[in-house]
């Protein structure tokens, strides 16, 4: 995986990036309390396979922000191929020209929607505007910086009429997949970033 704040390389040991490791629901709910983060906004992946499907699907990016419009069709926030994620607070900030954005109908909010759940098996609602954010607990204060920021952000947005809704994809490594232990090493090490 490839990790960016803003445009740059992050400093991952001042921002507290660590090795993902595999994590239960009460240490990954744990984390986003502490930044105040809503949680029954949270999804997961159901198991191992749908991760990697959703990486497939190039749902990669953590932390990220995932645009849909009311047919569920991708609407990319960046301008030219090498924009980065420092351009979503900029995009958000001028949603109400999201209808005159080209949409991407080949990836559709459907192809993710059977990869993930929540603990209350709460459906995602879709809105003239629906926004995927993904975030991990070991990706540390850039989620602050960044996933969290975007939260704030698009509350502010709503506040304005704008119909949107958001809900956030957690990329930790999930104890509930029920691995063995020797898969769950297996996979920490496809992660290993230092």
């Amino acid at each position: 995986l490839f990790f960016l704040i803003g445009c740059k390389p992050l400093s991952r040991i001042s921002l507290g990036v660590k090795n993902p490791k595999f994590k239960n629901q009460i240490e990954v709910y744990n984390f986003a309390k502490k930044y105040d983060v809503k949680l029954a906004s949270i999804y997961y992946f159901t198991n191992w396979e749908s991760m990697k499907n959703a990486f497939q699907l190039k749902y990669s990016k953590i932390p990220n922000a995932y645009f849909f419009n009311k047919n569920g069709d991708f609407v990319d926030y960046k301008k030219k191929s090498s924009d980065c994620n420092a351009k979503v607070d900029e995009f958000i900030e001028n949603l109400e020209n999201f209808s005159v954005y080209n949409s991407d109908s080949s990836k559709n909010i459907n192809q993710i929607l059977p990869l993930i759940k929540n603990d209350k098996s709460d459906s995602i609602m879709q809105n003239d505007i629906t926004v995927i954010i993904s975030w991990a607990s070991f990706m540390g204060d850039v989620n602050k910086e960044k996933a969290f920021e975007w939260i704030k952000l698009l509350e502010k947005t709503k506040q304005k009429g704008i119909r949107l809704e958001y809900y956030l994809i957690n990329y930790d490594l999930q104890k509930s997949w029920n691995l063995t232990i020797q898969e769950e090493k297996e996979i920490e090490s496809l992660f290993k970033m230092f």
